[in-house]
């Protein structure tokens, strides 16, 4: 089965920011391309015509997007409606659909009309369990495509293997054979460093320091 890579919205120009990012990963994956929005009912305006109505909003908005971008895409993209708290019901989702990358715009400075992505994006980062790319586009102009760039990319490490994970993710998200790839890892300085004020002491702490420099130097290149 081909990949499959997931675009949450929540109808706004500043959620759609991210779509020709999403097409062109896609297109280069050879992926499917699903967009969704999530219909979370309102305690305090529980009422059947007001769900109703919302959920109908919702369903025409994510079949409207769906098509749009088809065109755009070249290819049918799939358009699903959700149900509860946005970031679980995105992360059930993903799972449930074995979703390869989830691509969405991050909150910037704005009003709180982008109080849902940043909160959801935030939900997604902490119990996400698939890759996750955040484009934060421009607060200026929210109809604008999120400027994805790959020129450079930095990957921080922290010396185990978990995290080095991330790294073929990352050389096929960037997909682009000029990249350059940054590897970081931060050195701290040891605490257990022996007493300054003793002059014998003063060599010693500086072979520590610099030979766990020359360790993590080692490790990134």
């Amino acid at each position: 089965m081909s990949r499959l890579v997931l675009v949450p919205l929540d109808g706004s120009e500043f959620s759609e920011s991210v779509l020709l990012t999403a097409i062109g990963i896609a297109q280069r994956w050879g992926a499917r391309l699903e967009v969704v929005t999530v219909h979370e009912a309102a305690p305090a305006l529980d009422h059947d015509l007001w769900n109703t109505t919302s959920r109908e909003w919702a369903e025409a908005y994510i079949e409207e997007v769906a098509s749009r971008i088809s065109e755009d895409a070249g290819f049918s993209v799939s358009g699903t409606i959700l149900n509860g708290s946005p970031a679980e019901a995105i992360q059930h989702h993903m799972v449930a659909r074995g979703v390869d990358l989830l691509i969405m715009a991050t909150h910037g400075r704005g009003p709180m009309s982008r109080f849902w992505l940043g909160s959801t994006a935030d939900g997604l980062v902490r119990r996400g369990t698939v890759p996750i790319l955040l484009l934060r586009p421009d607060e200026e102009t929210p109809g604008q495509a999120a400027d994805f760039k790959t020129k450079r990319v930095l990957v921080p490490l922290d010396g185990s293997l978990e995290s080095e994970i991330i790294l073929s993710h990352a050389i096929e998200v960037a997909g682009d054979e000029g990249t350059k790839f940054d590897l970081l890892r931060v050195f701290l300085c040891p605490s257990n460093l022996a007493s300054s004020y003793l002059p014998h002491t003063v060599q010693l702490n500086a072979n520590v320091f610099e030979e766990g420099r020359k360790v993590v130097q080692e490790y990134v290149t």
